[in-house]
């Protein structure tokens, strides 16, 4: 259940993004157990891929910080979605397969 879950998410450095961060967090404490914040996108992925997190949001990061992350996601069942970002780099979603819709939603 998504009121259940512990989600990660990175604010990053860039002004826009950190601004949509905020909004997005701002709805995420109201939905679910506890947002997290570890500050590297390899180990919150693995936190994920173990079932340690529920899920992870980002918003602006480089291929390089989650191509590898994202064949182990695969492996171990985590759903996920990689788009294109407006800055340049990528855009993501990492989740347990039960709470993956109600977080893209957000």
């Amino acid at each position: 259940r998504i009121e259940d879950a512990m989600v990660g998410i990175s604010f990053g450095s860039d002004d826009t993004i950190f601004a949509k961060m905020e909004r997005l967090n701002a709805r995420l404490v109201r939905r679910v157990k506890k947002v997290r914040i570890f500050g590297s996108t390899g180990l919150d992925l693995a936190h994920v891929a173990m079932g340690h997190l529920s899920a992870l949001i980002q918003l602006n990061v480089q291929i390089w910080d989650i191509a590898a992350a994202l064949v182990i996601l695969k492996e171990s069942g985590v759903m996920y979605d990689v788009r294109p970002s407006s800055l340049g780099g990528w855009q993501f979603i990492a989740a347990a397969p039960s709470i993956f819709q109600p977080l893209k939603a957000n």
